[in-house]
């Protein structure tokens, strides 16, 4: 049977976990795409730190909710917008995950985010192959995503360092802050039985999305 009749005769699905639970593989799925991050750490004292505010992953087939083609501009605006936010002592900025498919289709997650920061202590920096505007593309081979970040340094005040939760599911971790912001992570392609049941651990203030065809 050709593939892609296949895959477009099937419903795309997209869901999210922000606490504990069970995700069961429909019997027409046999692979899923992950993005996710675990629990933020906090770090103690009076001290510098940084944190990804926008992160933008480009992969190879067709597997998001949203049909057509993502911008760079979007993520910049993002990335800028949350900058200001955290160096005017905001206490709250919204954090930007895109991640656009070769076949013309793209999953958006925003999430706010919150924590102090001393007002006027903030810089951006992009990531290199990071760009102010134009649609969103990448290379054409399969396998590991190509991923950029924009990251946001900056200092604040607290006490009491800790590290946070990792967020788990069909395999893979999603890793917690340590004594900082947990780092979003893409893991596209990851292979499961159809019928069986994953359990999924995720801390408060991590979150796992699955996307899938079934």
């Amino acid at each position: 049977m050709d593939e892609e009749f296949y895959a477009s005769s099937r419903r795309l699905v997209q869901v999210s976990f922000y606490a504990d639970g069970t995700w069961v593989a429909p019997m027409t799925t046999t692979s899923v795409d992950m993005l996710g991050r675990g629990q933020d750490g906090s770090p103690g004292g009076t001290t510098a730190t940084s944190v990804v505010v926008a992160v933008v992953t480009w992969l190879i087939g067709t597997g998001g909710p949203n049909p057509g083609v993502a911008t760079w501009d979007n993520a910049q605006a993002a990335a800028s917008a949350a900058a200001s936010a955290i160096n005017a002592g905001a206490g709250s900025w919204t954090e930007y995950q895109v991640a656009q498919y070769s076949g013309g289709t793209y999953i958006l997650n925003t999430t706010v985010r919150s924590g102090p920061s001393l007002a006027g202590s903030a810089s951006v920096s992009y990531q290199a192959g990071w760009q102010p505007s134009g649609p969103i593309t990448g290379g054409a081979m399969p396998g590991s995503p190509q991923q950029w970040t924009a990251t946001v340094n900056y200092s604040y005040t607290a006490s009491g360092a800790t590290v946070g939760a990792n967020a788990t599911g069909l395999g893979k971790t999603f890793l917690g802050g340590v004594g900082d912001y947990a780092t979003p992570v893409a893991y596209p392609g990851v292979a499961v039985t159809p019928g069986a049941s994953y359990p999924i651990v995720a801390p408060l203030g991590s979150i796992i999305t699955l996307t899938y065809f079934e």
